[in-house]
Formats: C-alpha cells, structure tokens, sequence
C-alpha cells in the first residue's frame, strides 16, 4: 500500500492541528481556578491569602516593589514557581500593587 500526497497532507495537518490543541490547552484555565489549586485557597474572583502572602514573601526576599515593576515582579514568581502562568503571576502582581 502506498501513500500518497492527498494522505501526506491530510496526516500532516491533522498533526498539526493535535499540536495546536496541546499547545493552547496548556494555559486555557482560568486565573482564580490556577491560584485556589495551586495554593488551596477558596476559588473567589481575586488571588486568595495564601496567594497573596507567598507572592508578597518572593517579592520581599527579593526586594522588588510590585508597583515600580510589574512585569519583572510578575518575572520573578513565575521563577520561583515555575508551573505558574503568566497570567496568573500578572493576577498577583495586580493584587499585591
């Protein structure tokens, strides 16, 4: 049995668009559902307590101020928390200023 074109492209962008859906599946969670797992805090619209006092902890040891610079201090958690996302480290960042 052969293979030929037509069936070359078909398994190519079938390929592609199963690399697609793993790529955008990675960050589709929503923020307050990421930190309440990550942190085990009560899902609210808002990073929780216990979000709220790591993130202040990493910024003070390092001695970044969230409101000078936000996108290094959203940098820096997502450095020592290395499965947290953008978004939410942005998120905390924004609770914390």
């Amino acid at each position: 049995m052969r293979i030929g074109p037509l069936e070359l492209l078909v398994i190519g962008v079938i390929a592609v668009i199963l690399l697609l859906m793993l790529f955008t599946a990675r960050d589709s969670r929503a923020v307050n559902v990421e930190l309440s797992e990550t942190f085990g805090d009560p899902l609210t619209p808002s990073p929780g307590p216990n979000a709220i006092r790591w993130a202040l902890g990493v910024l003070d040891e390092a001695g970044v101020d969230a409101d000078s610079d936000s996108p290094y201090a959203a940098r820096l958690l997502i450095a020592a928390r290395p499965g947290l996302s953008h978004k939410a480290a942005t998120a905390l960042v924004k609770a914390i200023a």
